[in-house]
């Protein structure tokens, strides 16, 4: 999970869904980063999503622990699904 830089976030979906989210807080919870629109095709698939290391600015974030959080919209527009997990970034 330690990536200098560049990581892969990887998921399965086994939920139909209408969207997908990806957010990325610090550890004291400031949001740096969110990426909206990501595949949310409904079945189990694989999708990548690769993440730089850079804030919604385009700058270098610093060595640390963060945490995501991805999100599932079902095809009403309910949340089906909230995954929380963290990433570190040591270069």
């Amino acid at each position: 999970n330690p990536f200098s830089e560049e990581s892969a976030l990887v998921y399965d979906l086994s939920l139909p869904g209408r969207d997908v989210r990806l957010r990325v807080y610090t550890v004291s919870g400031r949001r740096i980063l969110t990426r909206e629109g990501l595949s949310a095709s409904k079945g189990r698939q694989r999708e990548v999503y690769e993440w730089d290391g850079r804030d919604e600015d385009g700058d270098e974030v610093a060595n640390g622990l963060y945490f995501y959080e991805l999100t599932l919209w079902d095809e009403d527009g309910k949340v089906a699904e909230r995954i929380l997990d963290k990433v570190v970034r040591a270069r």
